[in-house]
């Protein structure tokens, strides 16, 4: 936070990590997606870094598909320096339905992380700026996106005639109204907890969806504001959007590949633009092109190019691949 501003104390946090991933297999049946590998860390933990350094320790981690092996990975959180609890989402319907599972663990204002997105330090630091303005009973995290089709496949955010408040949301709409799409961060009062109540199954896909009860919160009186993302965000819906995530990460670090300290590679190996996990064994004779290569996989010799080695498998990603954000 910057100087003088306020402080986040008496803010929490509730991470969403329940889904089972169906688009995103087989790296779902492997893995819950919150456990996916960013550059040697599972992606949760970057959120956990991310929320430490606003000064937020205090998370509730919603679980569900194999949810012990989230459990088993973060803990009590002590050691990202956090105090997490959990509580498990046990049918899956809706994000909404998600949420609620904390209602009675979450007493004060929160922010809120979908376990499935990558995000910017900076426009969290943002958001969370915004929702400590007094009056302000919700921070939706939204970015200018041109592209309708992205707009259609997420939520599309209406402002207000004066531009400073949201007015409507819509999840994937089939006509965007505005180019504002939201990006998986939010920030509430526990006054959200009421609108859920309210708020009934949707027409689109018969789940509880968060937008839905969003709607419900702004139409009861709060007062919703929106955080421009900046940077480029990352939803992990299929294989690919995991190796872009990686790729970017490593040009954000200023580094031409990650090879863990674990991990073996004979001689001679191409590696261009890749990344190789704890455990990993690449072979002499192979030569590589912006691949992730999981724990404990094994690559023999060959050329291999946008690829993902995992389960003994090997995840071809060389379709045209989405810009972040998709």
């Amino acid at each position: 936070m910057r100087v003088g501003e306020p402080k986040p104390d008496g803010i929490s946090s509730v991470i969403l990590a329940a889904g089972a991933g169906r688009r995103i297999q087989p790296l779902g049946g492997v893995l819950p997606k919150a456990l996916l590998p960013v550059m040697g860390q599972p992606l949760i933990a970057w959120q956990l870094e991310a929320l430490r350094e606003q000064g937020i320790v205090e998370v509730v981690v919603v679980i569900g598909h194999l949810g012990d092996r989230i459990a088993d990975t973060i803990g009590d959180g002590s050691k990202f320096g956090m105090q997490v609890t959990y509580a498990e989402q046990v049918s899956r319907d809706g994000i909404s339905h998600a949420l609620a599972c904390v209602e009675g663990k979450v007493e004060r204002p929160f922010l809120l992380l979908l376990g499935d997105i990558f995000f910017a330090k900076g426009d969290l630091e943002e958001l969370l700026r915004r929702f400590l303005k007094p009056g302000t009973d919700g921070v939706l995290a939204v970015k200018k996106e041109d592209d309708i089709d992205k707009i259609r496949k997420n939520y599309c955010v209406e402002m207000s005639p004066s531009g400073d408040t949201v007015r409507r949301v819509v999840e994937k709409p089939e006509d965007p109204r505005s180019s504002w799409k939201g990006t998986g961060l939010y920030a509430f009062s526990p006054d959200i907890f009421d609108a859920i109540r309210r708020t009934g199954r949707s027409a689109l896909r018969n789940e509880f969806e968060l937008t839905d009860a969003i709607q419900v919160y702004i139409d009861m009186g709060s007062c919703v504001r929106t955080s421009e993302s900046k940077a480029p965000d990352f939803n992990l819906s299929e294989a690919r959007d995991l190796l872009e995530l990686n790729l970017f990460v490593l040009r954000s670090q200023g580094q031409a590949c990650y090879v863990a300290p674990t991990a073996e590679t004979g001689d001679p190996v191409q590696l261009d633009r890749c990344v190789v996990l704890s455990g990993a064994k690449v072979e002499s004779g192979a030569q590589l092109e912006e691949c992730l290569v999981f724990e404990d996989e094994r690559v023999v010799a060959g050329r291999y190019r946008r690829t993902i080695f995992v389960g003994g498998k090997m995840l071809s990603c060389e379709t045209s691949s989405p810009a972040p954000g998709g």
